[in-house]
């Protein structure tokens, strides 16, 4: 880690950098990568060993040891100097890896799995050319719309729906002048309530040829599919939906029970 830097009042931006970050190839602008957050107080063991995958290696540190799996979105990646950014969300009382980002210093180091090769998953966002564009999600998917929206060319068309906790969460996107960025407030309301969806029906963005990208706690993913489906006459060979979270479950948790697909699931090679 070379860099923790506030966003918001409840986000940092973590930059990362390391000899084979060189070979890192994003495949799109909502790059999903794999962080081994090291368990307070215990060293951040290697995860790659050339005799097992990842997952076995991972399985075989002992539990007082083995760090906490966690997927995030990679908000930027520059190739001089070798660099990426990951944005934290700043929970309280936080897990494993909210924690580790509130505390975190230059030299600390993290576990990375990455795609080292184009068009190899963990990416969802392939919009068809010249369509309109529907984003819709909640906190955590923030960094990858804000991703997304920097990537657009100028004349891209869309609405943008973002759902944070109260208006100092709000970030500064360079979204061009065709796509509008509509953000709703939560405040008290739990997480996960039906916010984001009341809004797009009330809004009725234009969805007739065009392609939507919906991501954050899977139940809202779900349901923002079926109304862009069955309501609104959508194709869903244009929706992209990805469940990042799931209500009262960890990442463990969540990946221990069924959950709604998500589109290109990663399908990381290299630690970076």
């Amino acid at each position: 880690m070379v860099r923790n830097t506030p966003i918001t009042r409840n986000a940092v931006r973590i930059t990362l950098t390391g000899p084979r970050l060189a070979n890192f190839v994003p495949g799109g602008p909502d790059q999903r990568i794999k962080l081994f957050v090291p368990r307070e107080g215990r060293p951040a063991p290697r995860i790659t060993r050339t005799d097992l995958t990842w997952r076995e290696a991972w399985a075989r540190i002992p539990e007082a040891d083995r760090p906490y799996q966690r997927t995030y979105t990679v908000r930027a990646h520059r190739s001089d100097p070798v660099e990426i950014d990951i944005d934290f969300a700043l929970h309280a009382p936080g897990g494993p890896a909210s924690r580790w980002a509130r505390a975190a210093r230059p030299g600390d180091p993290i576990e990375v799995l990455g795609p080292t090769a184009a068009r190899n998953g963990g990416y969802s966002f392939e919009p068809p050319a010249g369509r309109r564009l529907l984003l819709v999600g909640d906190h955590a998917a923030l960094p990858a719309i804000g991703s997304i929206v920097e990537s657009l060319p100028a004349d891209a068309e869309g609405d943008v729906f973002v759902e944070v906790t109260t208006e100092a969460d709000r970030q500064q996107l360079a979204a061009p002048p065709g796509v509008r960025v509509n953000w709703l407030h939560r405040g008290g309301a739990p997480a996960g309530d039906h916010r984001l969806l009341d809004a797009v029906r009330d809004a009725r963005p234009p969805t007739e040829h065009g392609y939507a990208w919906l991501a954050g706690e899977a139940g809202r993913v779900r349901a923002l599919r079926r109304h862009l489906k069955d309501e609104r006459g959508m194709d869903p060979r244009a929706i992209a939906f990805m469940g990042y979270w799931r209500v009262g479950h960890t990442e463990e948790t969540a990946h221990a029970e069924p959950a709604p697909p998500r589109v290109a699931a990663p399908r990381v090679r290299l630690t970076l």
